[in-house]
């Protein structure tokens, strides 16, 4: 409101208020128009709102449209029926989706969460206490070892062993020994046991499954079942018992999941409704008075709920320091460090073992102090109260409970039950309290408008008792401003209109899918902007508590950060096979080493510790802490440069990325759209461009109606005097210059009859004149656009609102004094031009309309009717189909859509670059699409574009049509021109037509459109997401990009989301950004494939280090000898861990190559390189080894069965060798480009590996001091020396040049001869995308 503040309530309409409007005279004729004309009769409840009284539906019965710019062919009717009955929800199948299990199981149960898209597999079991003692007493017996495998088998040892499947579906069982097993389609398990809540007093079967209650999901395929053919998801009905003393219920990750006590399944406590809200307004059988709305709960009914819902509080738990401890204290690689610590212990190594344990600690402990501050953090975010009005009974009331006949009654006659209970048993009012939030149940009536007047020198006195939402409320009068940018990522102010009755009995109490009531919704943690009261006497702004907890939508955001999705990608699974391979050559070496030992008499006791060693050797225990010092470096790399991460594993994901899918609007493009100006029809033409200057000479008729369509079809409202809503509208508004006024306080409307018009121009108009009423009988909200010298004003008094499907909206206004009224519909041109009268469409049409859109404008069309005569009431009574018919057609609305500055930089990087495949997907038209991916490079500025549209008997055949010549057609398999290849040409695709191709187009042909399509355009943000989701199928690692509530589920469901808004809804996403344009995600691509190419050449080095160390143990161990304890030290700690450190301090290159990183650790490169390595280093040290033993001078080292010794020849000169192994595999795995910067630049590592290799000269010619007497060193002769120098120096040349010129080379062989096998055998696996893309571009 424009005189009020955002922190108080607005007066309710009808409030006395000094008004500086003249009243508005709504004429009511004696007879409406009778409309005779229609698209076709109404078969369904329609879309329709009574000025801001919004009433919902189920199904539009205007059909959908498809993208193109000519007026569609009656052929498209057909399949768009079909195509409306088909559901996003029909991807197919993936590798790690759970196939759903039977119904008829009574020991399982499937369970689809569709707002997450999590497949659950239940399973129910019962412990055997024999069989638990028994399990516990051998964990204690293999000292845990059996314990912890099972930890790592997600304790499918325990479930096998301990207990047996069973049911749930026995009443008076008790579930105390019953667990439940749920793995979801993640393949992540938990094992959870019942909890039981019990009631104060035993409590109706049916307070707590209500027969609304849907059954949940089983399947996606079940789902859209559901949604889409409209199937029955009640809960069956089962003979129950009267009443409950007690619920049994599971809590998975915050979903609660309660448990039939007849079927023995699980029901969605999150889909619970009480069938009474469908009086909570009165009715028929309930007075207003007496309905939920004025009494509010009784004190038992809400001691009940607080049992079975809980607090009113998103409640984060997470685990105890302790537990996270244990929790990373039993992953294997930390389980593998502990053995290594003990037995170094034993070995007298004590002082590696010191670091390692220090590292181990300093990791385990940082790891978990993060954990614990997210958790934290979570918990502060998350965790929520406030004081609130709430309409509570003052004393008790004798409210009975319903007899046990009313458990089995009719719906209708438990609504007669519950009315006459509220008629008759009320003895004291109720009257609001205030509460704190944390005490709200579903249910409860609470005034959002309530204020502070408790103390008036408080600072907040007089301000609304509520700013932030504590729950899921649905609004029952009045109306709000809320700004939800909390849930969609955008800060667009919206408005909330209260519920009819209708959509409460209907929808809400009914248990249907409440989307369809969004605009009455108020969700938890959205902040109200504006309170406006309604007209009752009350002055109250009411509201019904629906969802409480973690069952409200920001509960369900929470949810999602707890529970991110897991990342599955080979590079994980690659790096424990590595380990894998390294403890199987580690358990050769055991099992030589224990056999030549014993061969040559060394103690048991020496034998056992020295085999034991080989393992902690050929296997590094410093690998973890290393790889999680290169992920903190990346972070904080990417926190410069205001880049933000949410899951530190995605950065090595981001490294991998082959596909990028861009947002427009927002994205590429400003946020804001300009309006250009309009271009209106005369004399069968349009004409040419009128800018806002020539808009007040406007003097034609039809000029007026096109700027008045403009003021007035828009859902805007005034907040401060300021209009908001939808940014593109403000701007048409704007341009208008036309002023609008939506409270009735200050352009009140009233109705006047027609026999009555003389009176009321010459007498002041009557105070008892009657107002415009809902269809419920409250006040009706009527916007008025003020009159201007030369228009009058213009009231608003019905509104279709816009439908996503239909692609436009429609409104109804009349003039102040006048009979007849205007219908304006606004829309995407192809939607709005069937709906015209063809003579009124311009010659020139699809020539301007060709032309605007392939300048890359956005384009609105705009038609209009007049009624000669229509009063209020007959305009709640049009139904949309009547209104949207026989339309004349007024113009075109253009607006200008600029480039953001580094839009076109950032995508040449990504394209010329990296070479890398983009695609844009937008809800924009196609055309405005392809001239917006022209302008920024997505598209050649001379490229083809061929679209696709049906043809054919019956519309039912796809053909693909070049926008720049409708002549030329692709191949219907192939998508080859006549003339042209598939590569030679682009693709763009609706999101409309999407659905068709899917049906009509074979697999082949429908992967060529997925991979080679760079533009698709009208996409609805479910059609985003399942686009993510299908390239993923194909197997490219996608990246999304995005900035806003369209792109919240293509952005969770993509390998790496980045997104581009601060808002919380976008938390979900693994980045966020405060860069607002997309070199963001350039920045992280180049960091993404820095950490990876670190990663990988971590492993690499670490395994060099491994495998060489190894061999020279296994050398000395051919002597009965080994290294020293402080040349170990030396190696581990002086010059392992610091080149580890400086490898993950390497920089990011500043430039995309075209060549991406390899992806997996098992490629040919990696291997060939690291093997490469190795074998150099195993000549170089046999070498050494071999000349030593040929020496005269050589002396053996002394046995000693119970100590080896450790000072000798062999030791000295393999110690001097291996070292500098180390130094070249520094050198060769860190030199920089292409995904890195070069060696110089790391200030790191360049100067480490420098220190390492003069120190490695220093001792090689070493011959007494410190030095000397710490390692043992042995006297050799000089020139020995120099031959040690002469094998280095030779293995540090070839090991350079095999890096740089031969490793590819190899590899390229390798993988070639690898492929000619796996084809041989028929094991080879490809992404599918790659065949497509050899197919295509070959």
């Amino acid at each position: 409101m424009s005189n009020t503040s955002p922190l108080e309530p607005c007066p309710p309409d009808g409030t006395a208020a000094t008004t500086t409007n003249a009243p508005f005279l709504l004429l009511e004729p004696s007879h409406d128009s009778h409309l005779s004309k229609q698209i076709e009769p109404e078969t369904e409840q329609q879309l329709s709102r009574s000025s801001k009284d919004t009433t919902t539906t189920e199904q539009e019965s205007i059909n959908q449209l498809f993208d193109h710019h000519l007026p569609p062919r009656p052929q498209l009717l057909e399949l768009t029926e079909q195509a409306k009955r088909e559901s996003r929800i029909s991807i197919p199948a993936s590798h790690d989706r759970i196939a759903p299990i039977s119904s008829h199981s009574e020991s399982r149960q499937s369970i689809y969460l569709a707002d997450e898209d999590i497949q659950l597999d239940l399973r129910f079991y019962r412990r055997q206490l024999f069989l638990m003692l028994l399990w516990y007493l051998l964990c204690i017996l293999t000292a845990g070892i059996l314990f912890i495998a099972d930890n790592w088998a997600n304790n499918k040892f325990w479930i096998r062993f301990n207990t047996t499947p069973t049911s749930l579906n026995q009443t008076n069982a008790d579930n105390k020994d019953k667990l439940i097993r749920i793995k979801s389609k993640h393949a992540e398990v938990d094992i959870l046991p019942l909890k039981r809540v019990t009631f104060p007093s035993p409590i109706p079967f049916l307070h707590v499954f209500p027969p609304t209650l849907p059954q949940p999901y089983s399947s996606p395929q079940d789902a859209a079942a559901r949604l889409n053919d409209h199937l029955s998801s009640t809960s069956q009905q089962y003979q129950h018992p009267h009443s409950l003393s007690y619920v049994d219920l599971v809590e998975y990750r915050a979903t609660t999941l309660l448990l039939h006590p007849v079927s023995g399944k699980f029901f969605l406590l999150a889909r619970w409704n009480d069938p009474a809200w469908s009086t909570a307004l009165g009715s028929d059988t309930v007075a207003p008075e007496y309905s939920l709305s004025s009494t509010g709960l009784d004190v038992q009914t809400v001691r009940d709920r607080q049992a079975l819902f809980g607090d009113n509080q998103v409640t984060v738990k997470g685990k105890s320091v302790v537990d996270l401890l244990i929790q990373e204290v039993l992953h294997p690689f930390y389980i593998f460090q502990i053995y290594s610590i003990v037995l170094w212990c034993n070995d007298e190594y004590v002082p590696y073992a010191i670091v390692i344990a220090v590292v181990s600690v300093i990791g385990i402990v940082a790891t978990t102090v993060t954990t614990k501050a997210a958790i934290e953090k979570l918990k502060k975010m998350s965790r929520f109260s406030c004081d609130l009005s709430v309409l509570r009974p003052t004393l008790a009331t004798t409210t009975d409970r319903l007899d046990e006949k009313s458990a089995v009654m009719d719906a209708a006659c438990l609504e007669k039950k519950q009315s006459d209970i509220a008629s008759n048993s009320i003895t004291s009012a109720s009257t609001y309290t205030i509460l704190n939030s944390e005490a709200l149940v579903p249910g409860d009536i609470v005034d959002l408008g309530a204020i502070y007047t408790s103390h008036k020198d408080a600072s907040n006195y007089g301000h609304r008792l509520i700013e932030t939402l504590p729950c899921d409320l649905v609004l029952l009068e009045g109306d709000c401003i809320v700004n939800e940018s909390m849930m969609t990522g955008e800060s667009v102010p919206v408005v909330k209109a209260p519920i009819s009755k209708a959509d409460l009995g209907g929808v809400l109490a009914a248990g249907k899918d409440v989307s369809c009531l969004d605009k009455h919704i108020l969700y938890s943690g959205t902040k109200l902007v504006r309170v406006r009261p309604g007209s009752s006497a009350a002055y109250t702004t009411r509201a019904l508590v629906i969802r409480t907890g973690f069952s409200t939508a920001k509960g369900s955001l929470v949810r999602q950060m707890l529970f991110p999705r897991p990342i599955n990608h080979k590079f994980y699974r690659d790096a424990f096979l590595f380990i894998g391979n390294l403890f199987v050559i580690a358990i050769i070496g055991m099992i030589a080493t224990i056999i030549y030992f014993k061969i040559i008499g060394v103690s048991s006791q020496e034998i056992a510790l020295r085999s034991l060693d080989v393992l902690t050797i050929a296997v590094p225990p410093a690998l973890p802490a290393t790889l999680s010092i290169c992920i903190t470096f990346s972070i904080a790399r990417l926190k410069r440069r205001q880049i933000f991460c949410l899951s530190p594993q995605r950065i090595n994901v981001a490294g991998m990325v082959n596909m990028f899918v861009f947002d427009k609007t927002g994205t590429l493009t400003e946020e804001g759209l300009d309006v250009m100006g309009v271009r209106m029809v005369k004399h069968g033409k349009f004409t040419e461009l009128i800018q806002q200057q020539a808009c007040a000479e406007m003097e034609d008729p039809a000029e007026i109606g096109l700027v008045e369509a403009m003021a007035t079809a828009h859902d805007l409202n005034l907040l401060d005097g300021q209009p908001i809503g939808e940014p593109l509208e403000v701007k048409m508004l704007e341009w208008t210059g036309r002023t609008l006024q939506d409270e009735a306080s200050l352009a009140p409307v009233y109705l006047t009859k027609e026999a009555a018009l003389g009176a009321a121009h010459g007498a002041a108009l009557d105070v008892d004149s009657r107002r415009p009423l809902t269809n419920d009988g409250t006040l009706a909200r009527v916007p008025v656009i003020l009159a201007n010298p030369r228009c009058p004003s213009v009231a608003v008094i019905r509104t279709f609102e816009f439908s996503a499907s239909l692609r436009r909206m429609s409104v109804v206004v009349k003039r102040h004094n006048s009979l007849s009224a205007q219908v304006y519909c606004k829309g995407a041109p192809e939607s709005i031009c069937c709906l015209c009268e063809p003579a009124s469409l311009p010659s020139d049409y699809n020539y301007v309309l060709d032309r605007c859109t392939r300048a890359g404008f956005r384009v609105l069309a705009v038609a209009a009717k007049s009624i000669d005569a229509l009063g209020w009431a007959g305009a709640q009574r049009l139904t949309r189909s009547e209104t949207e018919s026989s339309l004349e057609f007024l113009g075109l609305i253009i607006f200008e859509n600029k480039l953001k500055a580094a839009t076109t930089a950032s995508i040449a990087t990504i394209r010329d670059d990296a070479r890398l495949p983009i695609k844009m997907c937008t809800g924009d038209s196609v055309l405005t699409a392809i001239s917006v991916a022209r302008e920024c490079g997505i598209l050649a500025t001379n490229s083809e574009v061929f679209t696709p549209r049906l043809s054919g008997k019956g519309g039912k055949q796809i053909e693909w049509i070049s926008v720049e010549d409708k002549t030329r057609t692709l191949d219907a398999y192939t998508l080859d021109a006549p003339d042209a290849k598939l590569k030679q040409i682009d693709l763009a695709v609706s999101g409309e037509l999407l659905r068709a191709l899917l049906e009509a187009c074979s697999a082949e042909t429908m992967a060529r459109v997925l991979v080679h399509c760079k533009v698709f355009g009208r996409f609805s943000p479910e059609q985003k997401q399942e686009l993510v989701e299908r390239l993923q199928t194909l197997g490219y690692v996608v990246a999304m990009t995005g900035d806003g509530a369209n792109d919240c589920g293509a952005l969770k469901s993509a390998d790496v989301g980045l997104s581009l808004s601060e808002a919380e809804a976008s938390v979900a996403a693994p980045f966020t950004s405060k860069i607002k344009d997309i070199s963001a995600i350039t920045h992280l691509m180049r960091e993404g494939r820095s950490t990876l190419t670190v990663s990988f050449a971590m492993f690499l080095f670490m395994s060099v280090y491994s495998l060489s160390e190894y061999f020279t143990v296994l050398l000395l161990y051919g002597k009965a000898t080994s290294l020293d304890n402080a040349e170990y030290l030396f190696i581990d700690v002086f010059c392992i861990l610091p080149v580890a450190v400086g490898l993950a301090n390497s920089r990011p290159a500043k430039k995309l190559f075209r060549i991406a990183p390899e992806m997996r650790l098992s490629s040919a490169k990696p291997i060939v390189s690291m093997l490469a390595q190795v074998i150099l280093g195993y000549i170089a040290q046999t070498v050494v080894y071999v000349v030593l033993h040929s020496k005269t001078w050589y002396e053996a080292p002394e046995f000693d069965p119970e100590d080896l010794t450790l000072n000798d020849m062999d030791n000295t000169a393999l110690f001097r060798t291996s070292i500098f192994t180390y130094i070249i595999a520094g050198f060769a795995f860190s030199i920089g480009p292409p995904h890195r910067q070069w060696l110089v630049f790391n200030w790191i590592l360049a100067p480490t590996l420098i220190v390492l290799a003069v120190f490695a000269f220093y001792f090689l010619f070493l011959t007494s001091g410190p030095f000397f007497t710490l390692f043992g060193f042995v006297d050799m002769p000089t020139h020995f020396s120099w031959l040690i120098f002469g094998v280095v120096i030779a293995q540090l040349v070839v090991a350079m040049l095999f890096e740089f010129c031969g490793v590819a080379i190899v590899a390229r062989g390798v993988s070639w001869l690898f492929t000619r096998l796996t084809s041989v055998f028929g094991t080879q696996h490809h992404p599918a995308y790659k065949a497509v893309e050899n197919a295509i571009y070959s």
